[in-house]
C-alpha cells in the first residue's frame, strides 16, 4: 500500500464512509482521479485491480453506474497482467516473497 497511492487512498476512502462522512466525497475524488492517472499513464498492476475491487465491493452506491465499468477494466487488467486460474500447489523450493506474490495474485483473480 505504501508504494501505491490508489489502494490506500481506496481504503481511506471507504473507512471514512462508515467513519468520517464529511471527508468521504473529497477522498472519493481523489481516489478515483488516482485511479484514473494509473489507467492513463499504463501503470497497470496487481495494485491498480486491487483499489479497483475496494471501490466496487465496498464503496457502491444504489444509483452507481460505473461499477460494471470499473470491473471490466479489472478483469482486463488481469488478462494484461497473465494473472490466471492457479497452477496447482505452492512449490516450497519458492522463497517466501514469491509464495506472498503468487497468494497475493491468486487471491486478487479470486475476488474479481
Amino acid at each position: 500500500m505504501r508504494a501505491f497511492p490508489p489502494v490506500f487512498t481506496a481504503i481511506l476512502a471507504t473507512a471514512a464512509r462508515f467513519f468520517r462522512p464529511d471527508l468521504k466525497d473529497q477522498l472519493t475524488l481523489l481516489n478515483e482521479s488516482l485511479v484514473m492517472r494509473a489507467l492513463l499513464s499504463g501503470d497497470h498492476n496487481i495494485e491498480l485491480i486491487q483499489a479497483l475491487m475496494v471501490m466496487i465491493y465496498w464503496r457502491r452506491q444504489p444509483d452507481d453506474r460505473t461499477m460494471y465499468v470499473k470491473l471490466g477494466m479489472a478483469c482486463r487488467l488481469l488478462s494484461e497482467l497473465h494473472i490466471e486460474w492457479p497452477q496447482g500447489p505452492i512449490h516450497l523450493a519458492q522463497t517466501e516473497e514469491e509464495q506472498r506474490r503468487r497468494v497475493d495474485r491468486e487471491r486478487t483473480f479470486y475476488s474479481t
